[in-house]
């Protein structure tokens, strides 16, 4: 598993792969049991699953995961490009990391009121979600692109 400790059960199903993730692991990666179902593939193998993916799509990551494929000086919003600092309360939330459905590899961050008060994010409820995720991000990718 990506944490390190044993006892993951949720295995990628794409041929000749023997990753296995915990479930909140698999969380992490951008993975949604409720909406992905239990054909599981890990972060290597998902870009490669839908190559029709919407160019606006995205999933929203843990920062754990962002850190793990990132470095830290790209913790900054891609909106009002402010970089995020523990120990500082700048009144725009937590800083959100996000994967493009299309590419694993595009990863960005955002605060959560920026994300929350631009008009040009496409936001939707999930019916039921397990992550306590209350919030699907449909084009936070297009967003940023349009905001510089």
């Amino acid at each position: 598993c990506i944490c390190g400790v044993t006892g993951a059960t949720i295995g990628c199903t794409a041929e000749g792969c023997f990753r296995i993730h915990h479930f909140g692991c698999a969380e992490d990666t951008g993975w949604r049991f409720d909406r992905d179902g239990k054909v599981y593939l890990c972060d290597l193998h998902r870009e490669d699953s839908n190559p029709e993916a919407p160019q606006n799509g995205c999933d929203r990551i843990s920062m754990s995961f962002f850190l793990a494929h990132n470095s830290v000086s790209k913790m900054v919003c891609g909106f009002c490009k402010t970089p995020d600092k523990p120990d500082q309360d700048h009144g725009l939330g937590q800083l959100l990391a996000f994967s493009a459905s299309n590419s694993r590899r595009r990863q960005i961050c955002a605060h959560n009121m920026c994300v929350k008060y631009t008009n040009i994010v496409e936001t939707k409820i999930p019916d039921d979600s397990r992550m306590g995720i209350n919030m699907e991000y449909q084009n936070v990718f297009e967003a940023i692109g349009q905001s510089k």
